[in-house]
């Protein structure tokens, strides 16, 4: 754990070791590692973010060949909204669930 504040913790390092016996749903995640491996983090990563949870991407748009693989994996599933963000280097963003008005 490198930072926690309230109900906020902030770790950082591989997700493959860093969540490595990690309890708790996660309701945001940071996502921002080379993009061949977006695919292999997400098998890990999916499970883990709590239903509403959102998912950021950085890089969407200067590396969107690196990306694509990754981003046609959210775009096929009928469980996650995304969307694209045209700010600085790009941002693509997920919501597990869709978003839910309250």
């Amino acid at each position: 754990m490198l930072f926690r504040s309230g109900n906020i913790t902030l770790l950082q390092g591989d997700a493959r070791t860093t969540l490595s016996g990690w309890q708790q749903p996660l309701d945001f995640l940071f996502l921002d590692a080379d993009g061949e491996s977006y695919p292999l983090y997400w098998e890990l990563l999916e499970s883990a973010i709590a239903d509403g949870g959102i998912f950021v991407m950085d890089n969407a748009r200067t590396h969107q060949e690196a990306n694509e693989k990754f981003v046609q994996i959210i775009r096929q599933s009928s469980d996650w909204l995304s969307w694209f963000w045209p700010v600085d280097n790009g941002l693509f963003l997920g919501c597990k669930g869709g978003l839910r008005l309250r």
